[in-house]
């Protein structure tokens, strides 16, 4: 869906109504739209169809979903999918806690290594590009020197070294190691690809 028509009121309705943060600029409101579509997409990808709704910004109302999803979405998660619907929910919302920021300067961020293997890293959104490297190889031993980091964005420009993807999204190379997250319009529930060099 495109957003960029919509006043700032209606943006702030529309993060609302998915349960998102509503504070920022136009731009901040904007990515959020856009960040919330692309997991929701990727989700559909994965074959999680509706399991993920906007209720919150990370689940769903579990209550009002049918045993079957329940039973689905944990084993997507690779959870135990056995015992009754309030168990089954119980373990869904106690997953979902886990990627909830402790508080409003806290971050949660998914990084993919060039392998398919996949890290959450917890994180504060005035730490520094070199933190985030920092946290990265203390998860996946990658050395600092050794890693390319790219933010993928729905839009934006295309610059020197960024990469851009089959499905139009564009990989922004990160290369400020200085400046905050915050400085870098990173947000919470970002995804990143690491490629890590070897020689």
């Amino acid at each position: 869906m495109e957003y960029a028509h919509l006043k700032c009121r209606e943006l702030k309705e529309e993060l609302k109504s998915r349960g998102l943060k509503v504070s920022g600029t136009k731009t901040d409101m904007l990515k959020r739209l856009m960040d919330d579509d692309a997991m929701k997409k990727m989700a559909d990808e994965n074959g999680n169809e509706s399991d993920y709704s906007s209720s919150d910004e990370f689940g769903t109302d579990y209550s009002k979903m049918k045993y079957s999803k329940l039973k689905k979405n944990l084993r997507h998660r690779g959870l135990d999918s056995v015992g009754k619907k309030v168990d089954l929910i119980k373990r869904l919302e106690e997953d979902d806690a886990k990627y909830k920021p402790a508080n409003e300067n806290e971050l949660i961020l998914n990084v993919k290594t060039m392998m398919g293997m996949w890290y959450t890293i917890r994180i504060g959104k005035h730490a520094s590009l070199l933190d985030l490297k920092k946290a990265i190889m203390n998860k996946s031993f990658a050395e600092i020197n050794r890693q390319t980091l790219y933010h993928l964005r729905e839009d934006g420009v295309v610059e020197m070294g960024d990469r851009v993807y089959p499905d139009g999204k564009i990989g922004k190379l990160l290369k400020d190691d200085d400046k905050s997250l915050d400085d870098l319009g990173i947000w919470n529930n970002s995804f990143f690809d690491l490629y890590v060099r070897l020689f």
